[in-house]
Order: structure tokens, then C-alpha cells, then sequence
């Protein structure tokens, strides 16, 4: 489903982050005295990269909400400019000032939302189902495969670590650049791949 201007993904932001608040509760209820840190509401081992749970109530919703809109949220529209409005709406919902506006960039993206691919290995053998459908000699895919292996790798580290101050969002920028980049070289082998799959299920008009 096409995301538009984003205003079921900040609905989403918001209860996801409601919900991440009151586990972080309970979590202090089970260990009252100890420190419990964002985000995944575990104890507090002294690390100065640790993101201890605001006390004030206002304050943690907002921590909750930039945790969601940087790990939970996905979207894809084929109107750059509702995507650009997605961006603002999210940016807004989470107070993030200290934050560039790209902040959400790795997650809502330009493109269609019916069409492209859904696991990595169709592109590896340029086949829809290449569980079932005969596949190609794979000296022609482990051509473009360690491309696909490297942007998993780049969007895996990009989302493993939560954003706390400007390194930490200058480092998000450049795995994506990174992952952006590997994408971009397998790019003209989807394009050959769904052109050929249509092809074939097009229906001559005469």
C-alpha cells in the first residue's frame, strides 16, 4: 500500500510508541532503583554510548517516537512530493530539531508499492519464482550477487544502532550512500528482468 503523505505511518509512530513506553515501564516496575536504558528497556551497564529512559513522561513519548520513526517505519510512494511530505510529518510527530530533515531517508523511499521484488534471490537468478522456474547458470549471477549481499549488510548496520547525536546520524547518511550505491549496480538487471517478465505475459493487441 502506497504510504501518501504519511499520515497513517505517524498514527503507527504514535501507537508503536505508546506501546515501547509502557514496556519500559513495566521493565522498571520488575527492576525498581536501577537505571533502564533505551531502547530495547534493558539495565544500564555504565556504557557512556547508553541511552537512559527520560524521567519526565513527555520527554520518553518523544525518545519512543524517534526510536519508532528510525527502526519501525517503512514506506513507498510513486508521488516524490508525498514522500517528501511523509518525511516532514514524521519529522514533526517527533520534535526531532536537533535533527536533519533526511533523518527517515533509508526508510521512505520513491517507487512503486505493486510492483518490485520481495526477496533477494530474484535478483540474484532474474527470476519472479526461481524456486520453481528453470534459473540461470550462476557464474552469470554471482556477478551481481555480492552487489545484493553488500546493500543487505550496509541496511543491516544502518538499522542495528539507534540515532543519539550528529555522528550517529552523519554515520546513518553514509550507510545508506553506501547501500544506495550497491543497490544502484544491480539496477539495471531488475530493469532487464521485469521488462523481459511483462514481455512475455503481454498480450498482442492485435
Amino acid at each position: 500500500m502506497a504510504m501518501g503523505s504519511g499520515a497513517f505511518l505517524v498514527q503507527t509512530c504514535r501507537y508503536l510508541a505508546g506501546k515501547l513506553v509502557e514496556a519500559w515501564q513495566q521493565a522498571e516496575a520488575e527492576h525498581p532503583g536501577q537505571v533502564v536504558i533505551a531502547p530495547e528497556g534493558t539495565l544500564s551497564g555504565a556504557r557512556p554510548d547508553e541511552c537512559p529512559i527520560p524521567k519526565d513522561l513527555d520527554e520518553r513519548l518523544l525518545v519512543a517516537r524517534q526510536i519508532v520513526a528510525d527502526r519501525c517505519l517503512y514506506g513507498v510512494d510513486k508521488n516524490p512530493l508525498a514522500v517528501e511530505m511523509a518525511k516532514l510529518s514524521l519529522w514533526l510527530v517527533t520534535l526531532a530539531k536537533g535533527r536533519p530533515f533526511t533523518f527517515v531517508d533509508h526508510a521512505l523511499k520513491w517507487g512503486d508499492s505493486l510492483l518490485g521484488i520481495t526477496r533477494p534471490e530474484q535478483i540474484e537468478f532474474l527470476k519472479l519464482n526461481p524456486e520453481k522456474e528453470a534459473v540461470q547458470l550462476r557464474t552469470v549471477s554471482d556477478r551481481w550477487k555480492p552487489f545484493v549481499q553488500r546493500a543487505i549488510a550496509k541496511r543491516q548496520e544502518l538499522e542495528n544502532f539507534s540515532v543519539s547525536d550528529i555522528a550517529d546520524i552523519q554515520k546513518k547518511e553514509q550507510l545508506n550512500r553506501e547501500a544506495e550505491a550497491a543497490i544502484a549496480m544491480c539496477g539495471m538487471w531488475v530493469i532487464f528482468w521485469w521488462q523481459r517478465h511483462w514481455r512475455r505475459r503481454a498480450k498482442p493487441l492485435i
